[in-house]
């Protein structure tokens, strides 16, 4: 997987983890957390990826 291919993936996980952040509880987040990123190195990188840029503002959304 190359660099943009792991920054995606990163990007699809992170959106996908504040949809369940605001719906499930926290201990069902930390299982699916650490069950989709397995590693510890993959996490902290988590950490740093940006959002998609907004449609009206062409900046990320958060």
């Amino acid at each position: 997987m190359d660099r943009d291919e792991y920054a995606n993936r990163l990007a699809e996980i992170a959106q996908e983890l504040v949809v369940r952040v605001r719906d499930d509880d926290p201990e069902a987040n930390l299982r699916w957390l650490t069950n989709t990123v397995r590693t510890h190195e993959e996490r902290v990188h988590l950490l740093f990826v940006r959002p998609p840029p907004s449609r009206t503002t062409g900046r990320g959304t958060c």
